[in-house]
């Protein structure tokens, strides 16, 4: 009989065997997780961490390379569960041959995060498992992998069904007007017994000397400076403050005794990640909730100074709406370049609230058939006086500063209608004066304001024609923003050889001035719409155009008159002075800190 080939065989690799996890050699990896950082639950936490290593510890063939634990964490998303990643990791570098765990919601609520693991371990070149073990499922059985995709499922939906049921609560809280409003780290406030808020007043008086220093012009890191030297304690008992610390408390409404709800909302339960809440969800602000550490005038005059840029030189710290109600700038409104708190609807609010009637016009225009009176823009403008918005600045040719002559100074009106920009001659003691001269204004908030109303795209830069109105010695000029045309940039390749030959690439930045597409339609309006649009007409109908017309206040946007500046440690040391030496007794304060105190 011929003699068979030699034929090896080659016996499966221990590591690939999960047959039997009790009797075989493991280095075993744990994973426990708790939903809440609450005490009860860190409680929870601890026990979970002994009863693994004593689990481990009762397998004479296992041992314990950890125990991976995260706390205060959901298990829909792994980004955020340092612990998770790091046992992730250690598996990957061959350190563990199984992962053990109570049950598939505490590994994961998300189907493909649970999946995605544990394919990813069985396929590694050391492959892991993952027992589970109120399941009794191992990932590296074949049977038990159906079992794992459907148990995954279903916790995925629990946690969606999780997240619905807190949705309701919410709303059902917001009918019932009960608001949470959480007091671990808001400082100045308690509870009582009824766990009502109450002031407590050593916090408080911290509170106070921030908006009182703030609204007087410190800026915010002056504030944090001084508050870290006195060494009083942040909400969270630190006493080492930042600028952004300064800010939150300013930003809190809680301490105007209001309370705003919603103010984001987790727009994917399995993410978790939160969201602004600009309109996506039903939002409550109640005034008078509880009782105020600082008035409400305080609080929205702080808001308005967060919202402008108080470095600038233009900047009036008394800025507040007010409405022209005569002459030829009717309906005008008085403007602050770099007041940043008000938004579109308060002008239009505040136009419509001053109720302004306009003279009624005199004479009669006649429209001829098939004509129109055509855009200055057709022509070469290069010369013609020109207004350029950006985002950030406001330009005035040269040609617009001859048209003032005489003038130093100058203020900006708007029309919040009409969407005209207005400069009229100011005296240098107005508050909202400008310097005139062919210079770039700094105007980030104006400017803003400016792209909302007309819908402007942020990227361009938009030049209006001005419209000069002269009637003596008044003059006005009126930039009509729906008549802008824009910028674009954008760069372009060159290619050019040097002198051995060698090809090179130049960028080059080209700008197109650009005008909108409904222009291609016409060369401009009709004579009787021109006749009797914009300010042009009401001009020829006014005896007197009152150009340097006081604007007048609108109820409801009364002015806040801050403090005049003092030092902050006037606001500071005296109310403090017995929480200093409470602090002290309690040897709450570092030694370093005590000695400048004292």
């Amino acid at each position: 009989m011929q003699n068979m080939p030699e034929m090896i065989v080659m016996e499966q690799d221990e590591a690939y065997v999960f047959t039997d996890l009790q009797t075989k050699q493991m280095r075993v990896a744990a994973y426990c997780r708790v939903s809440t950082d609450h005490e009860e639950q860190q409680s929870s936490f601890k026990l979970q961490t002994e009863y693994y290593r004593e689990y481990v510890s009762n397998h004479s063939h296992w041992s314990l390379v950890d125990v991976y634990a995260d706390e205060g964490f959901s298990a829909t998303n792994t980004k955020r569960r340092d612990g998770f990643n790091r046992m992730i990791q250690d598996c990957e570098r061959g350190k563990v041959d199984l992962v053990i765990c109570k049950n598939v919601s505490r590994f994961s609520r998300n189907v493909l995060d649970c999946l995605g693991t544990a394919k990813k371990l069985a396929e590694l070149r050391h492959p892991v498992g993952i027992f589970f073990e109120e399941q009794n499922i191992n990932t590296l059985n074949r049977e038990s992998r159906l079992m794992l995709n459907f148990l995954s499922t279903l916790a995925e939906w629990e946690s969606q069904a999780k997240s619905e049921s807190m949705e309701w609560s919410i709303v059902r809280r917001f009918k019932e007007r009960k608001f949470l409003t959480p007091t671990n780290y808001l400082l100045g406030y308690d509870r009582d017994a009824n766990k009502k808020l109450i002031i407590e007043e050593d916090g408080a008086n911290t509170v106070r000397a921030i908006y009182k220093a703030f609204l007087a012009g410190y800026s915010l890191n002056d504030i944090a400076f001084v508050l870290s030297d006195y060494g009083r304690p942040t909400g969270k008992g630190s006493i080492v403050w930042g600028a952004e610390s300064v800010r939150r408390i300013l930003l809190n409404e809680r301490y105007s005794g209001g309370v705003y709800t919603r103010k984001t909302y987790t727009k994917d339960p399995l993410d978790h990640k939160k969201v602004k809440n600009y309109g996506a969800k039903d939002s409550i602000y109640q005034r008078q909730h509880h009782p105020a550490i600082v008035t409400e005038a305080e609080y929205l005059q702080a808001l308005k100074l967060l919202k402008s840029q108080r470095s600038s030189p233009y900047y009036n710290p008394y800025y507040t709406v007010r409405v022209i109600r005569e002459g030829l700038l009717a309906g005008f409104i008085p403007m602050c370049p770099v007041f940043g708190f008000y938004q579109p609807k308060h002008y239009v609010g505040a136009l419509e609230a001053a109720q302004i009637e306009l003279p009624s016009i005199r004479g009669e225009t006649v429209d001829v058939k098939n004509a129109s009176v055509t855009r200055i823009q057709e022509f070469s403008h290069s010369t013609i006086a020109s207004l350029t918005v950006s985002p950030s600045h406001l330009s005035f040719n040269t040609e617009c500063v001859e048209l003032l002559g005489g003038a130093n100074h100058v203020e900006l009106l708007f029309h919040p209608k009409e969407r005209i920009l207005a400069v009229r001659a100011a005296t240098a003691d107005n508050h909202n004066a400008l310097p005139w001269r062919n210079k770039p204004i700094g105007a980030k908030q104006l400017g803003n304001l400016l792209y909302t109303f007309c819908g402007w795209n942020k990227p361009c830069r938009y030049k209006i024609m001005a419209d000069s109105f002269c009637n003596g010695d008044e003059k006005v000029l009126m930039f009509d923003l729906a008549g802008a045309e824009f910028f674009v940039s954008s760069r372009i390749e060159q290619k050019t050889t040097n002198p051995s030959g060698t090809e090179l690439s130049m960028w080059m930045k080209i700008t197109r001035l650009l005008q909108p597409e409904d222009w291609e339609q016409n060369f401009g309006k009709t004579c009787k719409t021109h006749a009797t649009s914009g300010r042009r007409w009401l001009a020829q109908s006014l005896d007197d155009w009152f150009i340097h017309a006081s604007a007048e206040e609108v109820p409801g946007f009364d002015g806040y008159l801050p403090e005049a500046p003092a030092p902050i440690e006037d606001w500071l040391k005296e109310p403090f002075e017995e929480g200093y030496i409470n602090a002290l007794n309690q040897n709450f304060y570092s030694m370093e800190v005590i000695e400048n105190v004292q």
